[in-house]
């Protein structure tokens, strides 16, 4: 497993097939979860526990949610056929007061793609914390197969500015989106938000 931090508000794990640890399960019961056929979701499906697991693992401060509508999970799917081009609906945004009102914790994973697409990368713009006054320049996460890993986990806080590229087929790009409330500035308890 390969880790890559940015900041206390961006967190990366890529997972290479295969290995034996907490990130490929997670990664497995992501995909697999029914939470990420539906927008109208409960607070009963196993989702909630496991980003809770995930956002424990890199130091996230975040907690449970109380009511169905402070959490979300999602799922996007892009899909261009040979010349094509696909965009996501989103422009450059952040996930705070989005689809979940208030402040939040985000995780996306990237699933291994049988025909990944060209283009599609996230990118992650330049922003400023006001509370902990951290300054992250852009990176660009390139999701080609010749990374060499299946699955990436990228975690980070609501306020960082992020888009995707359009992609170019023929190809596709999966990712599925989990956002949780957060309660202080990551991995940083004196800052409270």
């Amino acid at each position: 497993m390969e880790e890559f931090h940015s900041s206390d508000g961006l967190f990366v794990i890529d997972v290479k097939d295969g290995e034996n640890n907490k990130f490929t399960e997670y990664a497995k019961n992501v995909i697999n979860n029914e939470a990420f056929k539906y927008r109208g979701l409960s607070e009963e499906s196993n989702v909630v526990d496991l980003a809770l697991e995930i956002f424990d693992y890199v130091k996230f401060k975040t907690i449970r949610p109380t009511v169905d509508n402070s959490w979300l999970a999602e799922y996007w799917h892009l899909k261009a056929e040979s010349g094509e081009y696909s965009s996501s609906p989103l422009e450059e945004h952040t996930d705070d007061d989005g689809g979940v009102v208030g402040k939040v914790n985000a995780i996306l994973l990237y699933p291994k793609l049988k025909n990944p697409a060209h283009g599609g990368e996230l990118v992650i713009n330049e922003y400023t914390s006001r509370s902990c006054n951290d300054v992250v320049p852009i990176y660009k996460f390139n999701f080609q197969p010749e990374n060499g890993y299946d699955y990436r986990f990228i975690i980070m806080r609501g306020d960082i500015s992020h888009s995707i590229e359009p992609i170019l087929g023929p190809g596709e790009r999966e990712c599925y989106v989990i956002q949780l409330p957060r309660i202080f500035c990551l991995r940083n308890d004196t800052f409270e938000e």
